[in-house]
């Protein structure tokens, strides 16, 4: 009988194939992952998209409810009873409470990109913005109880305070409280070429305009002073907005310094005909300021109109990457 003498064959892996296969993995993670990371983020687009859905849905309610008036905000100190701390005598209403009976939800506020939070004191009093302080991106209001900066702002113009967008300029009420005061929609060129709400690092006084976009972005880094660029924008800077009729629309926007104001970056499309979506007579151009701020803003040019407000932005901003 012959015996079989030859060696057991090895069926493992020879280093040069496991390297191989190493190397293939590798490979197809560094196609992937990017992938991967892109599909999360058209998720969290798309969450956006309907948050904005429901606030526009409530917004034409509104709108509707009240003779087709856009809301009026002032600082008439809302009854402790409705406040978080359910102490304080100097809480005032924002945006969003004003359209909370027809939310229901102060979540739907919340964008998933954005997760700045704040600490409560017992005492809104208490409350601070300071880098060190509660309170660092300004995003308490002493209503809303997620403790989660709100992640959408209110159109009152491309430049917040001069009365462009959906209220007017600041004054005050037969009680001698500030006032926002709304605008009929009869004013307002097209419902579906106005911005209503949209994208934006706001803090507590809720506004998408392009130097309030990015003010209070970085929080306790700069105080109210965010250099960001383009890169930190979130979505990729795919942001989205809801127009006056309750329609969602994605603006890609970028980030720019100004030569005019050097406090933070402005948020700013790309490109330079959607700035008139900021505009309530949007390419018309034509409303003037009956009160504009004369210092602290990027453009302070007396009797401007709208249109020649988003010609001077542009062309004493620079792209920031």
């Amino acid at each position: 009988m012959i015996k079989d003498i030859s060696k057991p064959s090895n069926s493992g892996f020879t280093l040069i194939e496991l390297l191989v296969v190493i190397a293939i993995i590798a490979i197809l993670a560094a196609i992937l992952f990017p992938v991967f990371a892109q599909a999360r983020e058209n998720a969290r687009r798309i969450a956006c998209v309907s948050n904005l859905k429901q606030i526009g849905l409530a917004y034409v309610q509104y709108i509707q409810d009240y003779d087709g008036y856009t809301p009026t905000v002032d600082k008439t100190p809302i009854p402790a009873s409705q406040t978080v701390d359910g102490v304080s005598t100097k809480t005032y209403a924002n945006y969003e409470y004003v359209l909370m009976p027809y939310i229901k939800s102060w979540a739907v506020f919340n964008c998933p990109d954005r997760s700045d939070t704040w600490a409560t004191p017992s005492n809104y009093a208490a409350d601070s913005s300071k880098p060190t302080g509660n309170d660092p991106f300004d995003c308490n209001d002493n209503l809303n109880p997620t403790n989660q900066c709100i992640g959408y702002g209110y159109n009152d113009g491309i430049e917040t305070d001069q009365g462009y967008g959906l209220v007017g300029t600041q004054l005050n009420d037969a009680g001698g409280n500030t006032e926002r005061p709304g605008m009929n929609i009869s004013q307002i060129y097209s419902e579906a070429q106005c911005v209503a709400f949209g994208e934006s690092a706001t803090k507590k006084d809720s506004s998408c305009a392009s130097d309030a976009a990015l003010k209070w972005a970085d929080g306790p880094a700069s105080g109210g002073a965010c250099q960001w660029g383009t890169s930190k924008l979130r979505h990729g800077g795919l942001l989205n907005f809801c127009f006056v009729d309750g329609h969602v629309h994605l603006i890609h926007m970028r980030a720019y310094s100004n030569s005019n104001y050097s406090s933070n970056s402005l948020q700013l499309p790309i490109n330079e005909n959607d700035a008139y979506d900021w505009c309530h007579d949007y390419n018309t151009g034509q409303f003037v300021p009956t009160n504009p701020p004369t210092s602290g803003y990027p453009e302070t040019t007396p009797g401007q109109t709208c249109a020649a407000e988003v010609a001077d932005l542009y062309a004493h901003s620079t792209f920031r990457p």
